[in-house]
């Protein structure tokens, strides 16, 4: 459970810093936010040595984005963070092995969760009475609000005034994407972590 919340808020952190937005003062605080689910998953790790330099490198190569912002700095940036997620994956290998691990850990460690559980879930027989239950509970009653309002609105105009003053614009494809995006990097970096734990 505490691994889907912190998927969740690395993509809703990653989705709000970087959607729209300048690199600024948000590689910062993405830098600080990867040191927390660090801290909060596995805090013994935090405290080796290499570690504590990459993640110390990290937060430099942040500042020196949100002071210069050349590009120097931001191909600093990017090196640094896959030098902290390699050294998390492994804290013992050398600077080079934890670049390719950590650049192979953010883009394709994030599906080696979803590979092996549809292995798991082909292996096990489950019962379809959870996912019946949850769309009739759920999807159902959402496309019958739909009808009535439609079907209502037809009918009473003053209905059809306050469902025309209901703005939805703030809803945004490339922003759930990019929210997408960032859980599966978090998923990537946590999986590093899971198998530190075990």
């Amino acid at each position: 459970m505490k691994k889907t919340i912190v998927i969740i808020l690395g993509g809703i952190t990653f989705a709000t810093l970087f959607y729209n937005h300048f690199l600024g003062l948000n590689t910062a605080v993405y830098a600080l936010f990867l040191i927390i689910a660090l801290a909060v998953m596995n805090t013994r790790s935090l405290l080796k040595p290499t570690i504590i330099a990459s993640a110390a490198g990290m937060i430099a190569s942040s500042i020196a984005i949100m002071m210069h912002g050349s590009g120097m700095a931001v191909m600093c940036y990017f090196l640094s963070v896959f030098l902290f997620i390699g050294m998390v994956a492994s804290s013992q290998a050398s600077i080079y092995t934890s670049w390719f691990n950590g650049l192979y850990n953010l883009f394709f460690g994030m599906f080696h969760d979803f590979i092996f559980n549809i292995q798991k879930i082909k292996e096990e027989p489950t019962s379809t009475y959870a996912v019946s239950q949850i769309i009739k509970i759920t999807v159902i009653p959402i496309l019958l609000i739909i009808l009535f309002s439609y079907l209502y609105s037809l009918a009473n105009p003053v209905f059809a005034e306050w469902l025309a003053f209901i703005d939805l614009s703030f809803i945004d494809g490339l922003w759930f994407f990019t929210a997408i995006l960032g859980g599966f990097i978090m998923g990537g970096i946590l999986h590093c972590l899971m198998r530190l734990i075990l």
